[in-house]
């Protein structure tokens, strides 16, 4: 159980960070913040994943995105740029959920790196 919540505070604080970040030094930082910190943070959310494989995993998930979402809004400052990334962060857990799952037969690499891939390029957009 330590392990989940020491993850579940990795994801959390990521996401923190990276807003934080934004929010001091604007779109200077996106390139490390994209690298980093939402790599960190979509990597520890699939181990995540297989931690809670079985045990409510998708309540737990969407839970986690929420809470992640709502971090965002409430660290990224007011207005429509708090939204967006509040929306993005939670579309693109989702997605990367969804495909990590839809994965589940290829390596551990493979549902990674597909996964991340996926949920970044929703993020992104």
């Amino acid at each position: 159980m330590r392990s989940h919540n020491f993850l579940v505070f990795v994801y959390l604080a990521a996401i923190a960070v990276a807003n934080l970040l934004v929010s001091r030094y604007g779109s200077a930082v996106a390139v490390v913040n994209s690298f980093l910190f939402i790599g960190l943070d979509l990597t520890t959310r699939d181990q995540l994943h297989e931690q809670w494989q079985g045990r409510a995993l998708w309540p737990r998930m969407f839970t986690l995105i929420v809470i992640g979402g709502l971090l965002s809004l409430i660290l990224g400052g007011s207005g429509r740029i708090a939204l967006a990334s509040c929306l993005a962060f939670i579309l693109a857990g989702v997605a990367d959920t969804a495909s990590y799952r839809l994965l589940q037969r290829h390596s551990r690499v493979w549902r990674i790196n597909g996964s991340n891939l996926i949920a970044a390029a929703i993020d992104s957009l």
